[in-house]
């Protein structure tokens, strides 16, 4: 079979598993053995599907890319607004890509993670941690109360129309991605229909933290006067939320003595934050809910505390295992030192590591994925094979709806893992930590040119 018709059949296939996965059953209480081997058996083919198509170098144009996007949006922002005028079923359609939307006295509730803040910025109540602030969904407050203050402050109150405004400015975030970035454009269109995405579109609130991070990695890597700018949105995604702290901090240990003494400050200064309001992050964490390993959710956790039956605890600890001896006899790196891998890079890599180990997340933080696309494409080809970090990321986002993403998840950070031990060989490490810029100084070896070194 030509390669032309090898391909045609990848994207068929990957747009039946893809299917499958959206159908298949999700969030039940009792899951068969039988339906965890389908579900392995889907993610597989997927995966390999999703790899024959990106070995192939299938690239879509920038028009291609905008077209898409305008779609998306298009298709996004109408059914939000028939909402307005009790027109409901384009919504549910749009959330069968992601995993339904909430609902209040079974009407369509948008945004209804983003009104956990708008209702205790409007909430005449004291801001506590743990107590009630008029939510509509009687749920206990867990999030940074100083954030609550400032949306008084800017009269944030109204979850729709802030909703409709981080929306719009996530998906300027991609446009500028797709402008600059076109190897990374099938995989950033195809994440942001995924049901991970969706999800975080549909609830509001994580879609602030990947937009800000989104503009933070493009304002560093387009190395101008701006790139201060770009650790501040980092900074601020990381005072937002807890977990972008874990980002800051990476960047900051990777890359010390090659900061400015402003970037340094502004990747400090989360930290400072969480560690003079240490209460509050303790009392967020424990005050968030739990989700179920049968859907929806990852973490480490899931194989700890139980909540997997013994069984599928079995099966899903084998897949890992094979999946995991898998890459790591096929993942190669070669020596490349490139701005991309030394100083951001393994930073995602890590904090999605950190992510996995410390708690059980919602799926639609998998949104941290997004900026290892971009990159991955400071890799110039043969010398890291990035095709199969690519298809397990998006094997990872179209199966999310699924109990397999629990495995799968956690094969995707292992995987990473063992990327960074790689990467950290003691003569990189010392170099990482030295302030030398490597690249540089290796510029005069053939393998190391100018022109090979990946300047996206």
């Amino acid at each position: 079979m030509n390669r032309s018709r090898r391909r045609s059949l990848a994207v068929v296939t990957v747009l039946t598993c893809w299917f499958l996965s959206l159908v298949l059953p999700h969030f039940q209480e009792k899951m068969k053995t039988s339906f965890v081997i389908i579900q392995i058996f889907i993610s597989l083919i997927l995966f390999l599907s999703i790899k024959e198509i990106l070995l192939s170098e299938t690239q879509i144009s920038y028009l291609t890319a905008n077209l898409v996007l305008i779609v998306i949006v298009m298709a996004h922002f109408i059914s939000l607004g028939l909402v307005k005028i009790n027109i409901i079923e384009p919504y549910i359609l749009w959330n069968r890509f992601g995993s339904g939307t909430m609902l209040k006295n079974n009407d369509i509730y948008p945004f209804g993670d983003l009104s956990h803040l708008t209702s205790a910025a409007s909430c005449p109540k004291p801001i506590v941690i743990g107590e009630n602030l008029c939510d509509p969904f009687n749920r206990i407050f867990n999030q940074n109360p100083q954030v609550i203050e400032f949306m008084k402050l800017a009269n944030f109150k109204d979850a729709f129309v802030l909703g409709i405004f981080t929306s719009l400015l996530f998906y300027a975030s991609i446009y500028l991605i797709n402008s600059k970035y076109k190897s990374s454009r099938i995989q950033v269109i195809v994440a942001i229909i995924s049901p991970s995405l969706i999800l975080a579109l549909d609830r509001g609130n994580e879609i602030i933290t990947i937009t800000l991070i989104n503009f933070g990695v493009y304002l560093i890597l387009g190395r101008n006067k701006l790139h201060n700018l770009g650790y501040f949105l980092i900074s601020v995604s990381a005072i937002f939320k807890v977990w972008p702290a874990f980002l800051a901090l990476y960047i900051l240990m990777f890359n010390y003595r090659k900061l400015n003494f402003l970037a340094k400050i502004l990747l400090l200064t989360p930290m400072v934050y969480w560690s003079l309001f240490y209460k509050n992050l303790f009392g967020m964490v424990d005050s968030t809910q739990y989700r179920s390993p049968y859907g929806l959710s990852f973490g480490l956790k899931h194989f700890m505390n139980n909540s997997l039956e013994t069984s599928i605890l079995w099966i899903y600890g084998v897949f890992i295992v094979i999946s995991v001896v898998y890459f790591l006899n096929r993942i190669k790196l070669q020596y490349t030192y490139t701005y991309h891998s030394i100083n951001l890079i393994l930073p995602f890599y890590l904090t999605y590591v950190s992510l996995w180990i410390s708690n059980i997340h919602f799926s639609y933080r998998l949104v941290v994925l997004i900026p290892i696309f971009i990159l991955l494409q400071g890799y110039k080809k043969n010398t890291f094979d990035a095709v199969w970090v690519n298809s397990i990321i998006l094997t990872c986002l179209i199966t999310a709806r699924l109990s397999v993403t629990t495995a799968l998840t956690s094969i995707m950070a292992l995987v990473f893992c063992i990327i960074v031990l790689k990467e950290l060989n003691f003569y990189r490490f010392k170099y990482i930590f030295s302030g030398t810029d490597l690249a540089n100084k290796l510029s005069t070896r053939p393998i190391f040119r100018k022109d090979r070194i990946a300047n996206s």
